[in-house]
C-alpha cells in the first residue's frame, strides 16, 4: 500500500506498529486506528520509519541477493573441504585454501580419475611448490571411493554456477551504483572498506543523511549503541537494542575485521579489544564508529553552506570566574575572605565552603 501511494505522488510516512501501540489513547477498532494514526501525523508524536528511495530499493534488492549467493557459495566451499577428509584425503591440512588455483587443479584431476600422488603434487603452482613432500603424502588416495567423486563434481558445479551468478550480480549492481559514485568513492577511503561494502552500506542507508539528524541517529537506528533494558530485574532479550538491519550489521562486520588487520586507529582499537574480551563481545565494538563514518557522505546536488558557530570564550577570560570562587548569590560576585576566615579554600568544594568560616575574637 505504501508504494502504491508513493507511485501517485502521496507524501506517505511508515510508522513502527509498536512505537504506536505504546502511545497512550490508542483506540482498538480498524476505523478508530485510522482516525488515531491521522493524528499521530498531524501532531508528530512518532518519527516515521526510514524507507529509501526506489532507486535505493532496487539497488538493496540486488545487493541482498548478492550476499544470499555469496553466503550460499562459501558454505557450499565448507561442503568441499569436509568432502576430502572423508575420504582419508588431508588436502586442506597442506593448502590454506583448497578453492585456488593448485587446489582446484588437483580436485579437478581427481574428478579426472588421477590418483597417483606425484602426479597429483606436480600440479601446484607458486610457493606451493616448496610442499611437494607434504602433498604427496597428503594426496593418498586409497579410500577415496567414486561416490566421493561424484558428490565432489556436483560441489564444484554449484559452485562455479553460484560464482557466475553473483558475477552477473555485481555487474548489474555497478550499472545502478553509478549515480552514486562520488559516496562510493568517499566510504572506500575508509580503512577496512571496499568497493562491495561500500555498495551494501548505501543500499541499506540510501545517500540522503538528512533523515538521520545525526550520526548517533544513525547508530542508533543501525540497532548498535546497546542500553539497557530491565523489568523487574530480568533483562529484556538477549540484546536490549532490539533487532537491527542483518545486512547493513554483516557489512559493518566485514568492515570491522578489515579494519583491524590496518595499521588506523580503528585497526589499533580493535587489536586493544581482542586482547580482553570475547570473540563475540569485541566484533561488534568499532561498528558504532564506522557508522559515522557513513552518516558523513553528504546527499547529491549542491551543498547548503554551514551554520556558522557561535565564538566560545577561553577559560581565562576576564569576565570567568572558578566554580569554588563563587557565591551563591544572583550577582556572583567573589568572595574574598581573610587567610585566618578560611581554612583549605582551594581544596574544600563549593558546597563545604560556608561551614569553614570563622569570626575573630
Amino acid at each position: 500500500m505504501y508504494f502504491v501511494l508513493e507511485s501517485r505522488d502521496f507524501d506517505c510516512q511508515l510508522y513502527h506498529a509498536a512505537a504506536v501501540k505504546a502511545l497512550p489513547g490508542r483506540p482498538k477498532t480498524d476505523r478508530a486506528d485510522s482516525v488515531w494514526l491521522a493524528r499521530i501525523t498531524e501532531r508528530g508524536s512518532l518519527p516515521s520509519s526510514f524507507v529509501p528511495p526506489e532507486p535505493i530499493r532496487r539497488l538493496r534488492t540486488h545487493t541482498r541477493y548478492r550476499r544470499h549467493l555469496t553466503q550460499a557459495c562459501t558454505a557450499e566451499k565448507q561442503r568441499v573441504e569436509k568432502l576430502p577428509g572423508d575420504g582419508h584425503l588431508k588436502l586442506s591440512s597442506v593448502i590454506s585454501s583448497i578453492h585456488g588455483v593448485s587446489g582446484r587443479a588437483m580436485l579437478e584431476a581427481i574428478i579426472a580419475g588421477e590418483r597417483n600422488p606425484r602426479v597429483l603434487a606436480q600440479l601446484a603452482r607458486g610457493t606451493m611448490r616448496g610442499k611437494i613432500a607434504r602433498l604427496e603424502e597428503a594426496l593418498d588416495c586409497s579410500f577415496f571411493t567414486g561416490e566421493h567423486v561424484a558428490i565432489l563434481a556436483m560441489m564444484l558445479a554449484a559452485i562455479d554456477s553460484l560464482t557466475a551468478q553473483i558475477d552477473q550480480l555485481t555487474a548489474r549492481i555497478e550499472v545502478l551504483a553509478e549515480p552514486y559514485l562520488r559516496q562510493i568513492e568517499q566510504l572506500d577511503a575508509v580503512h577496512g572498506t571496499g568497493r562491495i561494502s561500500a555498495q551494501d552500506v548505501i543500499a541499506e542507508i540510501g545517500v540522503d543523511m538528512t533523515v538521520f539528524p545525526t550520526a548517533a541517529h544513525l547508530v542508533s537506528w543501525a540497532k548498535w549503541c546497546p542500553q539497557v533494558a530491565q523489568s523487574g530485574g530480568k533483562r529484556k532479550g538477549s540484546n536490549a537494542a532490539g533487532r537491527g538491519n542483518p545486512y547493513l550489521s554483516a557489512a559493518l562486520g566485514e568492515i570491522t575485521i578489515s579494519a583491524g588487520r590496518t595499521q588506523s586507529f580503528l585497526g589499533a582499537k580493535y587489536r586493544r579489544l581482542v586482547k580482553r574480551m570475547p570473540t563475540r563481545r569485541h566484533l561488534p565494538r568499532p561498528r558504532p564508529r564506522l557508522s559515522p563514518a557513513a552518516h558523513q557522505h553528504p546527499p547529491p546536488g549542491p551543498q547548503p553552506h554551514p551554520k556558522p558557530r557561535t565564538p566560545r570564550l577561553p577559560r581565562h577570560h576576564s569576565g570567568h570566574q572558578p566554580r569554588h570562587r563563587r557565591t551563591p548569590n544572583s550577582n556572583r560576585l567573589t568572595a574574598h575572605p581573610e587567610p585566618v576566615a578560611l581554612t583549605h579554600h582551594r581544596l574544600l568544594p563549593h558546597a563545604q565552603l560556608r561551614c569553614h568560616f570563622r569570626t575573630r575574637a
